[in-house]
């Protein structure tokens, strides 16, 4: 728990805000603001996957049929919390939200590496960020 210097009446309530938020409110005001902004949002909940259907040819029955599995197992763990796409100035963002003193998994720093390296715009964004985050999405949604 951080303890602070000054008399609790006077602590920046950004900064306390930033210590003890949630992820998923986190979440849910960075994603606010980028619709709000003119930004598409997408966000993949692996905490309940949905089943996904494809066709599938059967060589025993020599039919096609539908398999389906969960979508968790197509994207694997690890993937950005969100994806932003403001679709009339083309850019698209890679988001990875943690609190404040949140660790990355290594899956997530593998999708972190491996998104980089394909010259995506891949984020790590933290609670103390907000500001900035507020900047670039109003910024680059104009």
């Amino acid at each position: 728990m951080k303890t602070y210097s000054q008399p609790p009446d006077t602590v920046d309530p950004q900064e306390l805000w930033a210590q003890t938020v949630p992820e998923v409110v986190f979440q849910q005001q960075v994603a606010q603001t980028a619709v709000d902004n003119g930004w598409l949002v997408h966000h993949h909940d692996t905490t309940a996957p949905t089943n996904v259907f494809y066709r599938k040819f059967n060589k025993q029955s020599r039919q096609f049929e539908y398999v389906s599995i969960r979508s968790r197992q197509i994207i694997g763990p690890g993937f950005p919390d969100l994806v932003l796409v403001h679709p009339v100035r083309g850019l698209v963002i890679f988001a990875e939200l943690k609190v404040q003193k949140g660790k990355r998994s290594h899956d997530q720093i593998h999708w972190a590496n491996s998104l980089n390296t394909a010259g995506a715009n891949y984020y790590l964004w933290r609670p103390s960020d907000m500001a900035e985050i507020e900047r670039m999405l109003v910024q680059e949604g104009e």
